[in-house]
């Protein structure tokens, strides 16, 4: 749909006019940097209920990729719809 719905990414031939002939779905990928730590019961949150055949993932950034962000303030949270 993403590409489909761009008259600049329909129009291009190759990898991304073959992309619109591929079965999935949209998927949108969020991260967000906090000043301040924000506790999470686990290091990726399944979500859904909001919308029929719509779910996310909320993942601690900070746990998966340690030590990478240890020395940073707060916290980074990617949510995945």
């Amino acid at each position: 749909r993403i590409v489909r719905a761009s008259p600049t990414l329909a129009s291009v031939s190759g990898e991304f006019a073959r992309m619109a002939d591929l079965r999935g779905t949209d998927c949108l990928a969020t991260r967000l940097w906090f000043d301040r730590v924000v506790d999470m019961p686990y290091t990726a949150n399944p979500v859904w209920g909001f919308d029929e055949g719509v779910g996310m993932t909320v993942f601690d950034i900070r746990e998966i990729q340690s030590p990478r962000h240890d020395g940073e303030e707060g916290s980074v949270v990617e949510v995945d719809l």
